[in-house]
């Protein structure tokens, strides 16, 4: 799939499935969602989404979708976008509500259902439940271990959060 489909580019940076069968496509260019009708699956419904419509920037590095239906999309730039998929309604979060650094790389959820947002400057950790001015909490990890490049955050099955670096692997749990 690409261009000849209507996706935005055929620069595909990341993809994820979402809980109702999904996919979506991050890009230099916005981001892609495919629907797939069962009888025609070479042929899938697009839509898209960039700054034209809502979202903060259009270079997407990662997208994930929460455990409560949201699609987050981290930007090369634009901080994060909160995506509600039944109303195609985006928020935004930025280094003015908190956010450690507009160039988000990776993004996952905890156990406990917060957000963690990996960055080119550190990590912030996301409550979703906690008003704005409190909803963020930063680790500026390059002052205490050398590290500032965060690659790659994921969840093992024990829950314990797992951070792919620049000068190696950090754990939280």
């Amino acid at each position: 799939f690409g261009t000849k489909e209507n996706i935005v580019d055929n620069k595909i940076l990341t993809m994820m499935a979402d809980s109702r069968g999904n996919i979506w496509m991050g890009t230099e260019k916005g981001v892609s969602r495919l629907f797939f009708d069962d009888k025609k699956f070479n042929q899938p419904i697009v839509k898209n989404f960039n700054t034209s419509t809502g979202l903060s920037h259009n270079h997407v590095l990662s997208i994930i979708e929460d455990s409560r239906g949201y699609i987050w999309i981290g930007t090369w730039g634009g901080g994060v976008c909160r995506l509600d998929p039944d109303s195609y309604e985006i928020k935004y979060f930025t280094t003015k509500n908190g956010l450690i650094n507009q160039l988000i790389t990776t993004i996952a959820e905890d156990s406990d259902g917060n957000l963690w947002f990996g960055s080119v400057a550190g990590v912030s950790r996301f409550d979703p439940d906690a008003p704005i001015g409190k909803a963020f909490q930063n680790f500026i990890l390059k002052s205490t271990l050398g590290v500032n490049y965060i690659f790659k955050i994921f969840k093992d099955s024990r829950g314990i959060i797992w951070m792919e670096t620049n000068v190696g692997v950090l754990i939280y749990y």
